[in-house]
C-alpha cells in the first residue's frame, strides 16, 4: 500500500486583492472581490518531504506530487489516473519541420480518456472530504463523461449540464455511467452562467463552479509528469489547447512549482494558447496585449473548447505573456488537417482540440516562434472516439473500397506488382 503524501497547502488567496482565506468552504470566487482564488504552498516543506520521500517510492499518479495538491491524505480517487504516454513524434515532427517534438497523449487518461480526470479527482476528493454525497457539473463534453465515471466509481449522485448542443457520443458514454444528465437551451457561456448562479444560492457543490479552486490544481499534474517524463528538462515550448483557461494557468503554475521545490532549474517553459479562430478571445488577447477578453459567440466544430467568454481569460492573457507566450487562432479547415496528421503520422486519434493544438504548433513554427530545434510539448487532451463526426470531416475519412469477393485475386496481385520492386530494392 502507497503512503499518500500530506499535503503542503498554506491558504488560498485572491488573484485580485490577495484577500487569504485559510479556511475555505465551497467557493467560487473570493467574498471581497470576485476574483479567482488560488491555492499556495509552503515550499520549503515540500522540498524536505521530497528528502525524506523520493520519487522513486512513490507511485505513478496523479498523487506523486500530493504535497501540492489542495486535499489531504487518506483513502483518494484517481489511482489509475495520471502518467500518460509522453511520446516522441518523429514523423510528425519532420512533417512539421521540427527536431525534437513531443505529444503528451491524455486521449489514452482513465477513466474517461481524456485530461479531465486530473483536474476532477481532485475536486471530487475535496467533495469525499467534505462528506457530501451529491455533485454537479456544466460541460461542454468531457468534464461531464470524466464527473460521471468518477462519482460513480465512488457512490456520488452527479447531475451533468449540457448545452442542448453537445456531441452525441459524448452525450451518450456520459448517460451510460447512470447519472442524471440535463441540457438547456443556450451556449455553454449561457448555461454556465445559469449553474454558477445556482450553484452558489443552494450550495450544492459543483466540480468547476464551487469546487473551481480544487479542481483547477489537478491540472498541474500534467507539467509535472511532462518534465518527469523528459527526464527533468523542462520543454522549451509547451502548446496547449485553451477552453476555460484552467489548464493553462495550472500549466504554467505546475512549470514554476517544480522550480520552486528544485526539481528543476530556472528555465522557464514558453507556454502558448491555442484556439479555434471562431472561439478564439484568450489568443487574441494575448496577441494584441489586451487586459481583458473580448467575448464572443462561439462558431467552430471544437466544441469541447468553444467557450467565448472565459472568466478568468484576462488573468491567463496575463500569465501566457509573462512566461514569453503567445496565441494562435486556427481555422476548422486547419483543425481537421491537424487532426488527420496527428494520426497519420503517429497513430493518435484525437478530438478537435488536439487538432487545434497541431495546427496551433505548425503555426508558430512557421512564424518563427519556435525554431527547428527547440523542444516543443503538444498537450493533446480528448479522444476521438467521442467526437466521431469531427473524424468524418478529416481529409480521406471514410473513404474504403467495396468490391465482390472475386476480385481479391486481382486486388493481391496488384498489391504483390508494386510491392516486389521494393523487395529486390532491400536485397
Amino acid at each position: 500500500m502507497h503512503v499518500m503524501s500530506p499535503s503542503a497547502l498554506r491558504a488560498f488567496t485572491c488573484s485580485l486583492c490577495q484577500a487569504v482565506y485559510r479556511e475555505l468552504p465551497f467557493a467560487a470566487v473570493c467574498d471581497r472581490c470576485s476574483k479567482p482564488l488560488n491555492a499556495f504552498y509552503e515550499y520549503e516543506s515540500v522540498r524536505v518531504a521530497l528528502q525524506e520521500r523520493p520519487l522513486s517510492k512513490r507511485p505513478r499518479n496523479i498523487w506523486r506530487l500530493g504535497e501540492l495538491l489542495p486535499v489531504e491524505p487518506g483513502d483518494r480517487i484517481g489511482t489509475a489516473t495520471g502518467f500518460s504516454p509522453l511520446v516522441r513524434a518523429h514523423r510528425l515532427g519532420r512533417r512539421l519541420g521540427l527536431d525534437d517534438l513531443w505529444i503528451k497523449n491524455d486521449t489514452v487518461l482513465a477513466p474517461s480518456l481524456s485530461y479531465k480526470d486530473r483536474v476532477v479527482s481532485i475536486a471530487l476528493q475535496r467533495a469525499l472530504e467534505a462528506g457530501t454525497t451529491r455533485i454537479g457539473c456544466v460541460s461542454t463534453g468531457n468534464v461531464g463523461n470524466s464527473v460521471a465515471a468518477i462519482a460513480s466509481s465512488v457512490g456520488i449522485d452527479a447531475t451533468i449540464f449540457y448545452p442542448r448542443q453537445v456531441d452525441p457520443a459524448k452525450l451518450i458514454s456520459t448517460s451510460g455511467y447512470g447519472q442524471r444528465i440535463i441540457r438547456l437551451e443556450g451556449t455553454y457561456d449561457e448555461v454556465n452562467a445559469v449553474c454558477r448562479r445556482l450553484a452558489i444560492e443552494t450550495e450544492i457543490p459543483f466540480v468547476n463552479i464551487n469546487l473551481r479552486p480544487y479542481y483547477a490544481e489537478g491540472a498541474k499534474t500534467l507539467p509535472y509528469e511532462i518534465t518527469e517524463q523528459l527526464d527533468w528538462r523542462p520543454p522549451d515550448h509547451c502548446v496547449v489547447p485553451v477552453a476555460g483557461t484552467t489548464l493553462i494557468r495550472k500549466v504554467i503554475k505546475g512549470f514554476w512549482e517544480l522550480q520552486q521545490v528544485r526539481l528543476t532549474e530556472d528555465n522557464p517553459t514558453r507556454v502558448h494558447a491555442a484556439q479555434a479562430e471562431g472561439c478564439a478571445p484568450v489568443a487574441r488577447a494575448v496577441v494584441s496585449g489586451a487586459e481583458e477578453i473580448e467575448p464572443c459567440v462561439p462558431d467552430t466544430m471544437a466544441d469541447s473548447i468553444a467557450i467565448g467568454a472565459p472568466s478568468e481569460g484576462g488573468i491567463a492573457a496575463h500569465e501566457i505573456r509573462s512566461v514569453g507566450g503567445t496565441g494562435a487562432a486556427v481555422s476548422d479547415d486547419e483543425i481537421t488537417r491537424g487532426m488527420a496528421l496527428l494520426a497519420e503520422t503517429e497513430g493518435i486519434l484525437a478530438e478537435p482540440a488536439g487538432g487545434t493544438v497541431i495546427a496551433a504548433v505548425s503555426q508558430l513554427r512557421d512564424s518563427g516562434v519556435i525554431a527547428k530545434s527547440d523542444r516543443v510539448v503538444a498537450a493533446v487532451t480528448g479522444n476521438a472516439l467521442k467526437t466521431l463526426d469531427a473524424v468524418a470531416a478529416m481529409p480521406g475519412a471514410g473513404e474504403s473500397e467495396a468490391l465482390p469477393l472475386s476480385a481479391a485475386d486481382a486486388v493481391f496481385h496488384e498489391w504483390v506488382g508494386q510491392e516486389a520492386p521494393r523487395r529486390r530494392a532491400a536485397r
